[in-house]
């Protein structure tokens, strides 16, 4: 069965007949008319991207039809079937850029070049308005962008640093981190606990030096194989104590085999953050964050997924349209940016980002991230 269905328009009823016998032959969904009145009140009701319409329709406006077809179905093929056309008539039909026009008595060989031109000239007409829509989504992407600069300056003062004020910035990690150092090494009983935390420390200056850098734009790519459980596990470590205040439960849910990564984990762990501290403000009574880790395969393709659910109030359905969107946000204090700069970098590292929400019951955002030559053939087993 073909891919394209037809509009066929033929008063006469033997010709009519013979061209919905080859056109089914050839494998077309055929929607076949006799009387035009009839035909101009079904254009609504059905579905075709090409028509076949015999330019001698008593009493009845061709034109008119055309024009119809053209509004409701403004990517459809149309074929003319015409005797002897005047030259009035025939700049007519170029007028509404029909596919081809065929003079009777029509041969096998020129329908089957004509139908070839409908669908190459309904692929071309898709492809323009596929090409035309991303275009207009570019250009509202590039204006919210612009919008959102404005707006968000005020509540991004990073963003505004020289690179003098960078300078004092990093002198300040510098210093966090010397006095770490030290501190770990004068402890003369080593402490789990304390060594955790200091680890958690020296992490978190490198988030804070690579978030600055990326916040100025001046960031380089940086990549690093890794366990997906234990970068779960640092970054829930970070949370933990903000988490325990306002009375979460994390509960982690990992595969036997997590897979090992490679890719810039300062950027994944800012995605991840910015989900969980969403979730723990869509959990203000307190709750439960449950992160899944796990390998999903789809036919040849490999991917690590991390699933990060609470059990909140919940995404509204005009909220679930708008959540990636530049600029939404339903906090007070939002700039609307958090989201829309996750999906960025998700898709960046090839991957997707998605959520399933039910109003009071909470949400799910899952994100996936594809396994190639370099990630896939490395697993670090969970024991």
């Amino acid at each position: 069965m073909k891919e394209y269905s037809i509009f066929l328009l033929e008063p006469d009823a033997l010709l009519r007949e013979a061209f919905l016998g080859v056109l089914e032959d050839k494998g077309y969904p055929v929607y076949s008319f006799a009387n035009p009145w009839e035909s101009f009140s079904f254009i609504k009701k059905i579905k075709f991207q090409i028509a076949i319409i015999d330019s001698e329709l008593q009493g009845f406006s061709r034109e008119e039809l055309i024009r119809e077809i053209n509004n409701v179905y403004p990517l459809t093929s149309i074929i003319i079937l015409t005797s002897e056309p005047e030259r009035e008539e025939l700049i007519s039909f170029l007028n509404y850029d029909v596919a081809s026009i065929l003079l009777k008595p029509i041969n096998m060989a020129e329908l089957d070049q004509a139908l070839r031109k409908a669908v190459a000239k309904f692929q071309k007409n898709s492809e323009a308005q596929r090409l035309k829509a991303e275009l207009e989504r570019a250009k509202e992407e590039r204006e919210q962008l612009e919008i959102s600069l404005k707006n968000t300056a005020s509540r991004l003062p990073l963003a505004l640093l020289s690179r003098s004020m960078v300078h004092e910035f990093k002198n300040i990690l510098t210093t966090i981190n010397i006095s770490a150092n030290f501190v770990k090494k004068s402890i003369v009983a080593g402490s789990v606990k304390i060594d955790k935390h200091l680890s958690l420390i020296e992490s978190s200056i490198q988030s804070a030096d690579g978030l600055l850098l990326r916040l100025l734009g001046i960031s380089k790519k940086r990549e690093e194989r890794f366990k997906l459980k234990d970068f779960v596990d640092t970054t829930i470590e970070m949370l933990e104590p903000e988490l325990n205040r306002s009375g979460i439960r994390v509960v982690k849910n990992f595969d036997l085999i997590v897979p090992e990564l490679i890719l810039d984990s300062s950027k994944l762990r800012q995605v991840m953050i910015n989900i969980i501290l969403n979730a723990q403000e869509a959990m203000a009574g307190g709750g439960q964050l449950t992160i899944k880790v796990y390998r999903e395969d789809r036919d040849k393709d490999n991917f690590a997924v991390i699933e990060i659910s609470d059990s909140g109030s919940g995404i509204s359905s005009s909220g679930m349209d708008n959540l990636f969107l530049l600029n939404y946000t339903t906090k007070e204090e939002g700039n609307g940016i958090g989201l829309y700069i996750s999906k960025k970098i998700i898709e960046g590292m090839g991957g997707s980002i998605g959520v399933e929400s039910v109003l009071n019951k909470g949400s799910s955002f899952k994100v996936v991230l594809p396994l190639g030559e370099r990630t896939g053939d490395t697993l670090g087993v969970v024991r």
